[in-house]
């Protein structure tokens, strides 16, 4: 018999954690499954679930005596299972914004170790949503991955209420047994995507994903050929050839630089959440094609788009940066500042 117990995963912090505390269901439940810590120190961890197995062991004798005497004198006793929590599993992306009308919201995972059978627990945080009023979802929930299964997926019902006008509703998911705990957020609308937005937000994000690829690859190429002049003779004819072409890419990387902060500006015009679902579905998409460079560009790109919406302020240094260093990180970089135009 198998009964339910919560734990705390961070072991790096919390005192719970430290001493393999567990909670009962009971608890689980008072504490709206958030690990309280100790008394002037908080935690705040989600609680990963375990189970508590019943162990009856007995002994082969040779009479039917002792049989009977070990079954009645020996106790039963509790072996508490604490699981490892996994390692890189993950949302594909951190947003999915779904329409009130819509059947299902469909939130995928994702793990980069293929190899044997995984379960991952999640539980919600209902948010400025309601369960079993705007979603499905209960508490808690568990998705299994097949031995060499990279992506699984989880659908939530989502319900159509009779409230009119209830703009946005927000619920989270958290991955309980992953380390650091990944969440992802669904927002659910009573309003349509704008038909229109999500047509030229597709159109752009497109082209901001090749642009932020480019602007990666002329800042790379632009590291080599200073790096290759630092080992010519100054003046020798292949140093004015490597000269000439380090002209001719810095021209490029000023035009890429220019282009990638139009095509940010114009995405900050549509509406948010419109962009965001677009990215994520070009993010899919690049995924399925196998193309890792633009995959990482266009990760990169996410996350420019949405600092640049908050702070409003360009800062087309640290993206050209950013790019480098993730769609080309072997590239030994120059001195801080060296691809700036």
């Amino acid at each position: 018999m198998q009964i339910s117990y919560y734990y705390c995963t961070d072991t790096q912090h919390c005192p719970h954690a430290f001493q393999d505390h567990s909670f009962s269901r009971k608890e689980y439940q008072s504490f709206n499954g958030i690990c309280p810590g100790v008394e002037g120190r908080q935690c705040g961890k989600p609680l990963a679930r375990g189970h508590s197995i019943n162990v009856l062991p007995y002994f082969v004798v040779s009479t039917v005596l002792l049989v009977l005497v070990a079954a009645v004198l020996y106790p039963t006793f509790k072996v508490k299972y604490f699981p490892e929590p996994s390692h890189g599993v993950g949302f594909v992306s951190g947003i999915t914004v779904v329409n009130e009308s819509d059947t299902v919201a469909k939130v995928l995972l994702e793990r980069q170790d293929l190899i044997g059978d995984l379960t991952v627990d999640f539980s919600f945080d209902a948010g400025t949503a309601s369960a079993d009023n705007d979603y499905i979802g209960g508490e808690s929930g568990r998705v299994s991955f097949a031995d060499q299964q990279q992506r699984v997926e989880i659908n939530i019902p989502i319900l159509e209420d009779s409230d009119f006008d209830e703009g946005r509703e927000v619920f989270t998911i958290t991955l309980d047994n992953v380390v650091g705990n990944p969440s992802h957020q669904v927002i659910i609308t009573d309003q349509p995507l704008p038909s229109d937005q999500m047509t030229k937000a597709d159109a752009l994000v497109r082209q901001q994903s090749v642009l932020a690829a480019n602007l990666s690859d002329f800042a790379r190429k632009d590291v080599i050929i200073q790096q290759a002049l630092k080992d010519l003779v100054y003046g020798s004819e292949n140093h004015l050839l490597f000269s000439q072409q380090l002209e001719v890419n810095a021209g490029n990387l000023i035009r890429a630089r220019e282009s990638y902060l139009m095509g940010l500006t114009e995405l900050k015009k549509l509406e948010p959440s419109v962009v965001i679902t677009s990215i994520d579905n070009w993010l899919t998409n690049l995924a399925d094609q196998d193309a890792p460079q633009q995959y990482l560009a266009t990760q990169a790109m996410k996350q420019h788009y949405k600092s640049y919406l908050k702070t409003r302020i360009p800062a087309t240094d640290k993206w050209v940066q950013d790019l480098l260093d993730k769609v080309h990180p072997d590239i030994v970089k120059v001195r801080h500042g060296g691809i700036k135009s």
